[in-house]
């Protein structure tokens, strides 16, 4: 009997790899605006964080000056136009089929607005996988944890059979909020030590947590 009913996705950083997008991204933001861009791979890493307005202001957006929601919107701009420059991760669609054949059903919720997170998924050749594709109500990287919880709570779905599977500290965030149990995979936008510090089980690659998830079921 497998040990949870549900498995609930994040996208960005988990199933799919845009670190170097979204870094590239930013520096262009920057740049525009005359500021210093993300020195490293690793100080991202080390600071990225939701609610990504805190970080943003961090690397220098002064939204005393200019709008949030503007500097959103042309973020959203230049990640799409890069969009295939990033890829789903190599094990990503063997572990959500190899999980689907034991009868768990899987979604995406992300922090990303919900009608270009579709498009994403869509474009990627993988929404009939999942139950549910959820996104926010809009492009300014709040929160998901809403989204989740309405969508747990329109289907009645025991928390405890639900794992939440991620790659940043936001994700126990969410799954805290939800009462189901957190997985990170620790490729994508937090560095490592920072996962492992939550004292949550953190692993290389989706094939890896997949071997464990199933291992937990048989026990």
């Amino acid at each position: 009997m497998n040990r949870y009913d549900y498995i609930l996705w994040d996208w960005n950083g988990t199933l799919l790899d845009d670190l170097e997008l979204n870094l590239s991204v930013e520096n262009t933001l920057l740049t525009r605006r005359g500021l210093s861009t993300i020195a490293s791979r690793e100080f991202y890493l080390e600071h990225f964080s939701f609610p990504v307005r805190q970080f943003y202001e961090m690397v220098g957006f002064d939204f005393s000056k200019e709008d949030f929601a503007a500097v959103s919107a042309e973020y959203v701009a230049v990640y799409e136009a890069g969009l295939d420059r990033a890829a789903l991760f190599s094990d990503a669609v063997g572990v959500i089929d190899s999980l689907s054949a034991r009868g768990i059903r899987q979604g995406i919720i992300s922090a990303s607005e919900h009608t270009r997170l579709l498009a994403q998924v869509a474009h990627f050749g993988i929404a009939d996988r999942f139950v549910c594709v959820l996104g926010s109500e809009n492009n300014l990287g709040k929160s998901k944890v809403h989204v989740a919880l309405d969508w747990l709570q329109a289907n009645r779905i025991d928390p405890h059979r639900v794992a939440f599977i991620g790659d940043t500290i936001h994700d126990k965030e969410t799954a805290d909020a939800l009462g189901c149990d957190c997985f990170f995979v620790s490729r994508g936008h937090n560095a490592r030590h920072r996962l492992v510090e939550t004292g949550l089980p953190v692993f290389d690659s989706l094939q890896a947590l997949a071997e464990r998830l199933c291992d937990k079921c048989a026990e």
